[in-house]
């Protein structure tokens, strides 16, 4: 991405500027607002997996599923030790009635070590 002044935008200044739409048009009721610069921050830093996990949870909560279950295996892609990315995919998938999906997910997230305390596990 590239600025007025014809220079590279990094990633940190893209999730910045995604925040601040996110903020200011999150009081308004709209989620999607700042969501085109958060997805290119991502894009710019794969390996960001907090940021891959936040993108994905907010387009599973604006119904764009495909997109967000994507953007959590790029999450868990960024980390695979991490179990933040491994739970919250577990929950979307048992969500939407996908319980043999959330069990090789939590499967997975156990071969990887990435452990959360849930009794289940």
């Amino acid at each position: 991405a590239a600025s007025a002044g014809g220079s590279a935008v990094t990633a940190e200044e893209l999730w910045l500027r995604g925040a601040a739409a996110f903020c200011q048009g999150r009081q308004q009721g709209r989620l999607a607002d700042g969501l085109a610069d958060f997805e290119a921050s991502v894009e710019a830093e794969p390996r960001a997996a907090a940021r891959q996990l936040f993108v994905a949870t907010l387009r599973a909560l604006l119904g764009r599923d495909g997109e967000a279950k994507a953007g959590y295996a790029a999450a868990i892609a960024a980390d695979a030790s991490s179990p933040h990315a491994y739970l919250e995919l577990v929950m979307f998938l048992e969500a939407r009635g996908l319980r043999g999906e959330a069990r090789e997910v939590a499967t997975q997230a156990i071969a990887a070590g990435a452990r959360w305390a849930d009794p289940w596990q």
